[in-house]
């Protein structure tokens, strides 16, 4: 059998990188859903991992059904580009090619609030995504749930 050695002397070839655990997603989703609950309002939570794929959710009683996807797409979103969504309008709002282009041809992105990355020493590690209310009241709970980790 052969094997081969990978030599890291000059170049490091492999990095070390923090991840998300899904027991850190689901403190996040359950600091969501304390967050949301006294405003009587039902959001749907996702946090996402750094490559965007689900770690936790919850969709709250009453919570729309579109509210499961637009969720997920904001923490998508807010991971993939390491952005809050909410930063989007004033990111592509005087470029009208990147305007007219981003939202209609990339898959998943959502251009408003709702959706915030989750960093640690400088690295993207997830997204938490959050719909039920207006995209203002999105971004509260949040960061209300980022709270929880910081």
């Amino acid at each position: 059998m052969n094997t081969t050695t990978l030599s890291v002397a000059a170049t490091p070839i492999v990095r070390t990188v923090p991840a998300l655990s899904f027991a850190a997603a689901r403190t996040i989703v359950d600091a969501a859903i304390a967050a949301a609950e006294p405003t009587g309002i039902a959001f749907s939570i996702a946090v996402v991992d750094a490559g965007g794929h689900q770690v936790a959710f919850a969709r709250m009683d009453g919570a729309g059904v579109i509210t499961v996807q637009v969720a997920a797409d904001k923490a998508y979103t807010a991971a993939g580009f390491g952005m809050a969504t909410d930063a989007w309008h004033e990111f592509i709002k005087d470029d009208a090619p990147l305007a007219m282009g981003a939202p209609a041809q990339i898959d998943r992105v959502v251009t408003f609030g709702g959706g915030i990355p989750i960093s640690v020493d400088g690295h993207v590690i997830g997204g938490i995504g959050v719909c039920g209310g207006h995209w203002s009241d999105d971004v509260a709970i949040a960061r209300a749930a980022l709270a929880a980790i910081a």
